[in-house]
């Protein structure tokens, strides 16, 4: 295999070579214009040396400028490579995080995203993780860390229980040993429950429902957004939005109200 010779063009090689091709050009005019003499080819040498610097003094940048200019385009020097700029980065979506509760052991653990794996890790008891809607008879308990809906035509057997992390009430639940909700229990209209299932729940009453209840309802958080009738005690706060109505006694630690809430009846503020 024959051997390849590899020629490394610098900018300073290229200068001095376009230099001394100007003076093989300007010697060659001469001669055909006057005989050529050794007193006027050294006279000719010395003054294309004064006119282009030699390699001794070196080369000033705006010899070096102009005759890179004029190269040919096969010996100039490449194009710097484009750089493509980097796409901006955009808005991290972080995972909601949730407590989910054990059904069977009350153990409560957090959990983000897709709980891939639904063992307690407490008890070791793989979860279900269905959304439930009941729209008929019921006769089994109702275990579950999803969320779990009870239509008007739900028919509960008496003495079952309903769990879930939240749990909509559309129909009759009086009847049920328990209704537990981990997150919250929301109250649709004709909704028919016992008061002291929601002690220890955060409630919801959403726009559009009317609640009457003929006892205290008593409930860990309530927010109001539609209309509730009857006596209140709340153990943390009270929130009514714009559009809720609350009429009766209400007793709690905090209450706040929004522009256009409205509260008829005596509001007690306790520690």
């Amino acid at each position: 295999m024959a051997k390849r010779t590899v020629v490394v063009i610098d900018s300073f090689s290229q200068v001095q070579a376009y230099k001394r091709a100007r003076e093989r050009d300007a010697a060659v005019a001469t001669a055909k214009v006057k005989p050529a003499s050794a007193t006027n080819t050294d006279d000719n040498s010395s003054k294309l040396r004064t006119a282009v610097p030699g390699a001794a003094t070196g080369v000033q940048s705006r010899v070096a400028t102009s005759s890179l200019r004029s190269m040919p385009a096969s010996i100039t020097a490449p194009k710097p490579r484009e750089v493509t700029p980097l796409n901006p980065i955009g808005v991290t979506v972080v995972p909601k995080k949730r407590t989910i509760t054990c059904y069977s052991c009350g153990y409560s653990f957090p959990a983000t995203g897709k709980l891939h794996v639904p063992y307690c890790p407490k008890c070791k008891l793989l979860l279900c993780t269905d959304d439930i809607v009941i729209d008929g008879e019921q006769s089994s308990n109702v275990q579950t860390i999803g969320d779990v809906v009870i239509k008007s035509t739900a028919k509960l057997v008496d003495g079952i229980t309903i769990n879930g992390r939240s749990v909509t009430i559309g129909g009759d639940v009086s009847h049920c040993a328990t209704v537990f909700a981990s997150e919250q229990i929301v109250l649709e209209t004709g909704a028919v429950f016992s008061p002291t299932v929601l002690e220890q729940t955060n409630v919801i009453i959403p726009a559009g429902a009317e609640i009457k209840v003929s006892s205290t309802l008593k409930c860990k958080r309530l927010t109001v957004m539609g209309k509730i009738e009857g006596a209140i005690s709340v153990a943390e706060c009270l929130e009514i939005k714009a559009g809720g109505n609350v009429v009766g006694d209400v007793s709690a630690p905090s209450l706040v109200m929004e522009l256009g809430a409205g509260l008829t009846g005596s509001c007690k503020i306790i520690k």
